[in-house]
């Protein structure tokens, strides 16, 4: 009898043992320590395994990144420590890379001399728009050319601040030249009444004393008067006139010009006039 019990528990613990080591799987973490384990389960993220020695009992969950290695009954080895390497050493590598690129930016920012104490030799920049000037006693702009009228007429449609600054200086010149012909006038009058009044000398002889024309001398006078006045007026009217008028070319460059190169200025000949037009 005892015999027969012998031989059915030796026969229950190899079929045991045989059971054990077809289904014995290994559990290695990343602490080293084993899990012998009957493995149900892999998923992306999770391991669902029964312990060994207690096949019947609760099914436990463990996360693959705290599992080194997973050593199957059949003799496969799973390693999750190269994935896990491979994740650290590139989030190693974009660190240093960035760590790096910053440090070479602070170093290049803090070695650059300040904005304001940099001086480049480089030419100025030409603005694409086309300037406003006087040449030869036309108003160019672009490749068109204009006379004073038709320059007036193009502040006046273009740049009321320029031709307002135009429109006081041409006042003033006209007035000036006014002055200045009006005086030169007295003048000549003057000086001709001058030359009458030295040739008018006559000589009495019956009396022997001289007589003169005063009547061309008193207008000689009179007219020299008014005519220094005048001229002294109207050189100061001219010079402030041709100033300004010189100004509106820059007043317009300025303020109204087109900050781009794309113009189209077109001279009509209309029935009561020219008429100007400048298209952008």
């Amino acid at each position: 009898m005892k015999k027969k019990i012998f031989l059915l528990l030796l026969m229950v613990g190899q079929f045991m043992a045989g059971s054990a080591k077809e289904i014995k799987d290994i559990i290695v973490l990343n602490n080293r320590d084993t899990i012998k384990a009957k493995i149900l389960e892999v998923s992306p993220t999770e391991v669902k395994y029964k312990k060994l020695n207690y096949l019947n009992g609760p099914t436990f969950v463990i996360y693959k990144s705290d599992i080194r290695t997973i050593t199957y009954g059949n003799g496969d080895v799973e390693s999750f420590v190269q994935k896990e390497e491979k994740s650290t050493v590139a989030e190693s590598t974009n660190a240093n890379t960035s760590a790096s690129v910053n440090t070479t930016a602070t170093v290049s920012t803090s070695t650059l001399p300040p904005i304001d104490s940099v001086k480049s030799d480089s030419p100025k920049e030409e603005p694409s728009y086309p300037m406003l000037d006087r040449k030869k006693g036309q108003y160019v702009l672009g490749d068109q050319t204009m006379d004073k009228k038709e320059y007036g007429e193009f502040l006046y449609t273009n740049c009321p601040s320029a031709y307002e600054k135009w429109q006081s200086g041409s006042k003033r010149v006209k007035s000036g030249w006014t002055l200045l012909i009006t005086g030169l006038t007295c003048h000549t009058i003057s000086t001709i009444s001058y030359f009458s009044y030295t040739k008018s000398e006559r000589y009495h002889a019956k009396g022997g004393y001289y007589t003169y024309n005063d009547g061309a001398r008193a207008l000689s006078i009179a007219t020299m008067v008014p005519a220094t006045l005048l001229e002294a007026t109207a050189v100061p009217l001219l010079v402030t006139g041709y100033v300004s008028r010189r100004k509106s070319i820059g007043l317009y460059n300025e303020q109204c010009a087109p900050k781009n190169s794309a113009f189209d200025l077109q001279l009509n000949v209309k029935g009561n006039g020219l008429g100007l037009t400048l298209n952008f």
